[in-house]
């Protein structure tokens, strides 16, 4: 037995919902059921009842919890009477906190500046370190402990199809939506195309396209992204690109359309108000995650990031028309 098995069943007790211990302990479902599992082998004893609806308490199991609240109730004693308190771990936790993120044209800017501001506040003694690559780069970094953690930003289809392109995160990471979003098209507004209010994808790859990749070597006929959107339909033509700026201008100029957020638009207005967003049907949803590596603990810089951006995610002070997905 251990002292986190008992934190997990008491917290599976509380909130009625493995999902929502599991998130909280920075673990999967999976692997908190597991736990709990094998602490009721131990004790040779169904603790949970789980059915269609969620999961209960047995009879024995509401008597394991009590007693198991009392040994964590001590536990707490003992550090608050030994250890530092939560105060002073905030202000000495220091030290590099790596984050690596795909697709950063995609992701909630306002949010993002909100979460670092924030933190950088509550943490003045931690170094963020935030790089961009592409997806399969930055899951390959989370598991090779080269970054603490990762932001990924991609519709379902593309980051996790049915097909050899798909990427499996599975076996090395660990993926947890923080929310969804809309992805659009946008179009430059001379163009035909900018008449219309909807386009498939499979119809956008039809015209002339521009494709974001964030390493300057990912830029080529041969990446993923491309081979990606390949596997959707036939591309008539496309532009790659590692600059941001380059494929703004692209695609306000009219030289190709190109997928983007709907967040990410309203959190730059000057770019929205100079073309015409179309929405993509079959497309409409965005997903934003963080991934953990599965064989490496997080660090606590880490888990304090995640906090932080969780707690701003639900109570953020602006709104915008995403759909959000708790």
């Amino acid at each position: 037995m251990r002292i986190e098995q008992l934190q997990y069943l008491v917290q599976v007790a509380e909130t009625g919902s493995i999902n929502l211990a599991a998130e909280k302990n920075y673990l999967s479902q999976q692997s908190l059921s597991e736990a709990i599992k094998k602490l009721e082998k131990e004790f040779g004893t169904e603790l949970l009842k789980r059915t269609y609806k969620g999961v209960d308490l047995t009879e024995k199991g509401e008597i394991f919890v009590e007693k198991a609240k009392v040994i964590l109730n001590n536990i707490e004693e003992l550090r608050k009477e030994f250890q530092l308190n939560r105060a002073t771990e905030a202000s000495t936790l220091k030290g590099n906190l790596k984050i690596i993120i795909s697709a950063l044209l995609l992701l909630d800017n306002n949010l993002l500046q909100n979460v670092l501001s924030f933190f950088n506040k509550k943490y003045p003694k931690v170094n963020i370190i935030i790089g961009e690559s592409d997806y399969k780069n930055a899951i390959a970094s989370v598991a090779a402990n080269k970054a603490n953690i990762g932001i990924l930003v991609s519709t379902e289809k593309l980051l996790a199809g049915n097909d050899q392109l798909s990427i499996d995160y599975n076996n090395e990471v660990i993926f947890e939506e923080l929310y969804s979003d809309k992805v659009v098209m946008c179009v430059g507004k001379m163009l035909p195309l900018a008449n219309r209010k909807s386009i498939s994808f499979k119809e956008a790859l039809t015209y002339p396209i521009i494709v974001y990749q964030p390493n300057n070597n990912e830029a080529s006929d041969n990446s993923w992204y491309i081979n990606r959107l390949k596997a959707l339909g036939n591309i008539e033509k496309f532009i790659v690109t590692s600059s941001s700026d380059i494929y703004r201008e692209t695609i306000v100029k009219g030289h190709a359309i190109g997928y983007s957020a709907l967040s990410h638009l309203d959190a730059n207005p000057f770019f929205k108000n100079d073309v015409t967003v179309l929405s993509i049907s079959g497309y409409s949803k965005l997903s934003c995650g963080w991934i953990r590596p599965k064989n490496h603990d997080l660090s606590e810089a880490s888990k304090e990031f995640i906090n932080v951006w969780r707690k701003l995610e639900r109570h953020k002070p602006y709104k915008n028309s995403r759909k959000k997905n708790h």
